[in-house]
């Protein structure tokens, strides 16, 4: 059975959850920008749901 953690070991889980919290906000960030710009094309679209021939 393992014992209490050193100051350094808490450290170094604190740093990599920090890691982790940062990448999941860019992640999530880069989720919303794909939403606006799906959101953009989806308003841009003619009402009947067909592009332009031609």
């Amino acid at each position: 059975m393992r014992g209490r953690l050193t100051a350094d070991e808490v450290n170094s889980h604190m740093d990599d959850y920090d890691f982790a919290v940062d990448a999941l906000e860019r992640i999530l960030d880069a989720i919303d920008k794909l939403v606006d710009a799906a959101e953009t094309i989806i308003d841009a679209m003619p009402e009947d749901g067909r592009g332009e021939e031609g």
